[in-house]
């Protein structure tokens, strides 16, 4: 079936091909009832209403469907599906981990203990799957949910500044503050209610010097009925006790794997593509006019190019945390950029990172290729404290717009690095990142059609149990 052109009337309970996982409210307030199945990976636990409960073996079957129409018999955890060849059903399982013995060969720092470490993803089609037309169904599936994003998102601001109420969001990373953004969104959109951003909702991540009064994320996607609804979203605050640092850091929520009720036929990976799709189309000029000032000598708007594999190097901070990808040889990275020239014959690398010795790589040609990345002081990345902790102290503390920790400087970087990955047409990305997530996910609902990708920490996240594979 296809998509939806209005959120289904079924309640929650009806539907128990949804989800493996626990439904959470966009809210930080806890008076606030979850107003839609929308869910995280996390334990199965009862609903807010009802007290119905979703068994962990519930999403069996589901995302089956590859975008050309083809019916997966590989799926299991809910990602959703990716075909390998152009003749037969061949597909993987996005969600899975998966590495050939020839791939394998190919990367001979990937051992059998390093591969059930890092659990990397590798998706390498056929090349004639490339040029396939894009499948009927996920184009009009992709086009009803964007239509139910404008109407409850857009269209029902001219009416009320009333919804679904964000007094605050948790303390985390930028990439996965866009992340949960996406979360609520989609519960919105699933409640036909418009989403409130509280106008001070995301200080840290929002500077004076760039955003004036809109901290939050508005000041990044004109959503939240924008300057229309500004003095209802004044008044949307959090208690003083949740606006603590420590009770933010322990609310920190994982947005990663959502599920709409109706537009779930292809899978979380889908979803999440067509929810951050939204989000970038829905760019004020301004910002627009920022992300298009990092990308020029690096990756320019609407320039003709060469194929070229989109590499992200997320070290920095990470680094410090041990369940990170973090290897000492930076050069796996490369090596596995040069895995993907060797089966594409693309040459050239546009690099997104954090790290200094990775961009020097990258100016050195390594691996012979035509590489180019952003000119950016990275030197701030440099530490083994939480980027957000360093950018909360700069924000409440600095905050100049000179500061390289202000956090819309930080935050306009990520979104140029984002943009430009989602237009490579190849991608070495490390999924365990919120940004490499984004920037494969902002491809997928553009092109409507997955690129090869390796991933050299975890497959798209999912909610399935894991299992020795």
């Amino acid at each position: 079936t296809f998509a939806h052109t209005s959120p289904p009337t079924h309640s929650f309970s009806t539907l128990p091909h949804l989800c493996r996982c626990a439904v959470i409210t966009a809210a930080t307030d806890d008076s606030a009832p979850s107003t839609g199945p929308v869910v995280i990976a996390g334990v199965s636990e009862s609903l807010r209403e009802g007290k119905a409960t979703v068994s962990l073996s519930s999403m069996d079957g589901m995302a089956c469907q590859s975008l050309d129409g083809i019916y997966c018999a590989a799926c299991s955890t809910g990602a959703g599906t990716a075909p390998l060849t152009a003749s037969n059903s061949r597909c993987l399982d996005v969600g899975a981990r998966t590495v050939s013995p020839t791939v394998a060969r190919g990367l001979p720092w990937l051992t059998p203990a390093r591969m059930q470490k890092w659990r990397p993803l590798f998706y390498l089609p056929e090349t004639e799957v490339l040029a396939l037309p894009l499948g009927l169904a996920g184009q009009r599936a992709a086009v009803s949910l964007r239509q139910l994003l404008k109407d409850t998102q857009l269209h029902s601001a001219r009416r009320q500044c009333t919804g679904l109420s964000v007094p605050l969001l948790p303390l985390i990373g930028f990439g996965q503050v866009v992340e949960i953004s996406m979360l609520q969104l989609a519960e919105a959109a699933h409640a036909s209610k418009l989403l409130i951003f509280g106008l001070s909702s995301l200080e840290e991540w929002t500077s004076s010097w760039f955003c004036a009064q809109e901290r939050s994320p508005v000041c990044y996607f004109n959503i939240s009925g924008g300057g229309a609804c500004v003095k209802a979203r004044a008044h949307t605050t959090a208690p003083a006790a949740a606006r603590s640092r420590m009770a933010r850091r322990q609310s920190r929520l994982s947005g990663r794997v959502i599920v709409l009720p109706g537009y779930s036929q292809f899978g979380t990976m889908w979803t999440s593509a067509q929810l951050i799709r939204f989000l970038f189309d829905s760019m004020p000029d301004v910002v627009r006019q920022e992300v298009d000032r990092r990308r020029v000598g690096v990756f320019p708007r609407g320039q003709s190019r060469a194929p070229t594999i989109g590499l992200h190097v997320r070290r920095g901070d990470s680094c410090a945390l041990k369940a990170r990808f973090c290897p000492f040889n930076m050069s796996v990275y490369f090596e596995a950029a040069a895995l993907m020239r060797a089966r594409y014959g693309a040459n050239s690398l546009l690099l997104a990172t954090d790290d200094e010795t990775a961009a020097a790589m990258c100016a050195a040609r390594t691996h012979g290729f035509d590489c180019r990345t952003a000119s950016i002081d990275r030197r701030r990345f440099v530490s083994s404290t939480s980027i957000e902790l360093r950018v909360s102290e700069a924000a409440h503390v600095r905050g100049g717009a000179a500061d390289p920790l202000s956090g819309s400087a930080v935050a306009l970087d990520a979104l140029a690095d984002i943009e430009m990955l989602a237009e490579c047409d190849y991608h070495v990305l490390v999924l365990r990142s919120a940004v490499s997530r984004l920037a494969y996910a902002l491809s997928l609902g553009r092109r409507q059609r997955h690129t090869p990708l390796i991933s050299l920490q975890h497959p798209w996240p999912s909610s399935a149990k894991k299992k020795k594979d």
